[in-house]
């Protein structure tokens, strides 16, 4: 794990303690499944404009379903 990456001292020791941690990503909070994939997700929908330039349309919500 890069230096930047590991958590802080004290997350260590909130999971050495078998504490749950949520990551809270600079997005948001996002949904995770029990193997930590992602399992929900927003995705833009885009159109190009006759220029070929990318004009956002509107979001959909989706979720993968559990299995």
């Amino acid at each position: 794990m890069a230096p930047s990456a590991r958590p802080s001292p004290s997350a260590w020791s909130l999971l050495d303690a078998g504490e749950e941690i949520d990551y809270k990503a600079v997005s948001g909070v996002e949904a995770f499944n029990d193997a930590n994939d992602p399992s929900a997700a927003y995705v833009g929908v885009y159109k190009y404009d006759a220029s070929n330039v990318p004009v956002w349309q509107s979001e959909v919500f989706g979720e993968v379903p559990a299995s």
